[in-house]
């Protein structure tokens, strides 16, 4: 199938921990994520790639921030233990904060993982018990009340 130019990216969250991914013969560490195929919609994309990259599949997403042709999804994890795809050679489970301080990432990245904190700051855990089993649909209308820096949403 051929790749589309709209791009998904995710947040994946497991016990308090953000995952990250290390490239194959690069640097610079990034969220999992990346090109759409041809029919597929933001969110199949997103938990396509997600589990292309690492074989975890995700569960209780929201979408938090919408570019031209890009969403950023913070989800949970269906569980901790990554199968790394042939893309990358390292994996890493850090919170946000040590993520940031610890890990060589590009400045989209790192908007990403600061914008992901300030929502867990104005919004809450994201992940409580008592949002374990809310669909996607009822978190995502309770996040679309908490204001980003990326302006409105589409």
């Amino acid at each position: 199938m051929k790749d589309t130019n709209a791009v998904s990216k995710a947040i994946v969250v497991h016990k308090d921990k953000i995952l990250l991914l290390k490239p194959v013969n690069k640097s610079k560490w990034h969220l999992p994520g990346g090109h759409l195929v041809k029919g597929e919609s933001f969110q199949q994309g997103m938990m396509r790639e997600v589990y292309e990259e690492t074989g975890i599949h995700v569960n209780h997403y929201v979408c938090i921030n919408t570019q031209h042709n890009f969403k950023l999804f913070l989800c949970k994890a269906s569980r901790g233990n990554v199968k790394l795809s042939n893309e990358h050679e390292k994996h890493a489970w850090l919170s946000p904060q040590q993520s940031i301080k610890t890990l060589d990432m590009t400045k989209e990245t790192v908007r990403d993982i600061q914008l992901v904190i300030m929502c867990i700051k104005k919004f809450g855990a994201f992940f409580t018990q008592n949002n374990v089993n809310k669909t996607s649909d009822e978190l995502q209308q309770e996040h679309e009340q908490v204001n980003t820096p990326y302006g409105k949403k589409s």
